[in-house]
Formats: structure tokens, sequence, C-alpha cells
């Protein structure tokens, strides 16, 4: 029997999927799991941006769209994406700030700046009975960003309770589909992806990175202008990159540095 309002046997489906797609090599069949997991969930159709930088639709390993098997008509994603919806949504906006299943639309959060009122995005998603869902943000290697959302026909209070019930399980699929993802399109490892830093030369990069001059760097560290220097050498070194500004994207895009607010 369902309990308060949410389909029977949730949490259980739930993990048998988790289970199937964990296992699961080929990506479209896993595609087909997470939109399995929308109907189990009372839901309709599962949304994934793999990477907000450049949010394309998916493709599996021979470059065939993977939109249909997630429940989507193909000209719908086109035009989202012409739109720039994934990227800049009220949803992926609030997802900035979160790390776990959350309800969409989105409440107010604790000590935090009440979340952009709807968008037009809202409207078009409308037209495929979407009201609301749950959206899962997942940080991916090489300080990529992605989401996975589960959207239907519910109200923000049926969202909520689909997120407090089966959060979890939600997580889990999204991390283990967008793994598959990434196995099947992240490039080897190359020379930064492997740096190792000194403290005293992640000291330097973090100050560079919050707008010090070297003088300033070494102020506060104790240290010449000089030594900072070649600290900041030694890094850019370690990265291969072309230079200190160059170092400060790479360094903070692979989570080496630490919060520059």
């Amino acid at each position: 029997m369902a309990e308060r309002g949410l389909p029977a046997g949730l949490r259980a489906g739930l993990q048998g999927l988790v289970d199937e797609l964990r296992g699961q090599p080929d990506l479209r069949a896993a595609a087909a799991i997470l939109h399995r997991s929308a109907r189990v969930s009372g839901l309709t159709h599962v949304g994934v941006v793999g990477d907000v930088s450049h949010p394309d639709a998916l493709r599996d390993e021979q470059g065939e769209s993977l939109v249909e098997a997630l429940g989507w008509p193909a000209a719908f994603i086109d035009e989202w994406l012409q739109r720039g919806y994934s990227a800049g949504s009220a949803s992926m906006v609030v997802a900035r700030l979160q790390h776990l299943p959350f309800a969409w639309p989105a409440a107010a959060l604790p000590d935090q700046p009440p979340p952009p009122a709807p968008s037009r995005e809202t409207a078009v998603l409308a037209r495929l009975g979407i009201t609301g869902g749950v959206m899962v943000p997942v940080r991916l290697p090489r300080g990529r960003f992605a989401a996975v959302n589960w959207l239907g026909p519910v109200d923000r209070s049926q969202a909520q309770r689909l997120a407090d019930a089966a959060g979890p399980e939600f997580l889990l699929l999204a991390h283990y589909f967008l793994e598959r993802v990434r196995q099947t399109s992240d490039p080897p490892a190359v020379i930064e992806d492997l740096a190792r830093m000194t403290a005293r030369e992640l000291e330097c990069l973090t100050l560079i990175a919050k707008g010090a001059s070297d003088a300033e760097a070494g102020q506060a560290l104790g240290l010449t202008v000089r030594t900072v220097r070649f600290h900041l050498r030694n890094v850019t070194g370690k990265l291969g990159s072309r230079s200190r500004s160059h170092a400060v994207a790479l360094a903070t895009q692979l989570g080496i540095l630490g919060s520059v607010f």
C-alpha cells in the first residue's frame, strides 16, 4: 500500500534499479533503467545534464542520442538546448548551492537567498505535463558540475515527499549513471590531473586566486616576493599551465584549491 501518497514499494523498487544500473555496461540500457526509475516513482521523465558547461544531448557509445531512451521527444530537447535552459534554469541556479537531492520547484533555504522565481522553462516543461520533481546535483571529476532530474506531474509538496523518502536511491542512481557516461566520454589523465602541490605552493596559489598581488601574498605568508614567485613558477610547471591565471583555473577546476570566496 502506498504511504503518504507515495507509490507502493517505492524504495524497494528503486533499490533494485540501483543494483541493475550499477552492473550495466551498456549506456543505452543504463538510460532505460534510469527512465524506469522515474516510472517506479510515479514520474514520467528523467533529465540529465552531464556537464553544465557543455549541456549537449547525451549520446551512447555509437554517438546516437539518448534523449528518447530517457523519455523525451527529440524536438523538445532540441528546443530546450537552443534556449540554453540546461545551464541557466532556476533549478540549476539552486543546484549550485546543494549537494543532496532536493524538491523542485525549490523552496527557500535556511540562511540563503530565496530561489529564483519560476521562469520561462517552467512553462516549457508544463507542455509535457511536468510540474515538479526531484533534482540531484552531482560534482564530477575535473571540477565539472552535472545534475539528474526526475520530473513529472507533481507539485512541490509531493516532490518533497519523494525526496525525503527516496533521496539516497536517487543519489545513487544519479552517480552510477553519470559514472557510466564518464567512462564512455572522459579522456585519459594528463599531467595536471596528477599534479601534487606542497602546502606552501597551495598557500601562494590560493592567495593569488583571491586577488592578492605577489607582494600581498608574501606579506601574508611572511615570504619575500622572490620566494612567492618561485613557488608560483613551480605550480605552473607542475600543472603544465601556460600562465599563472591558467594555473589558477586548472587548480580550481581540479579541486586542488580550497574556497576562494
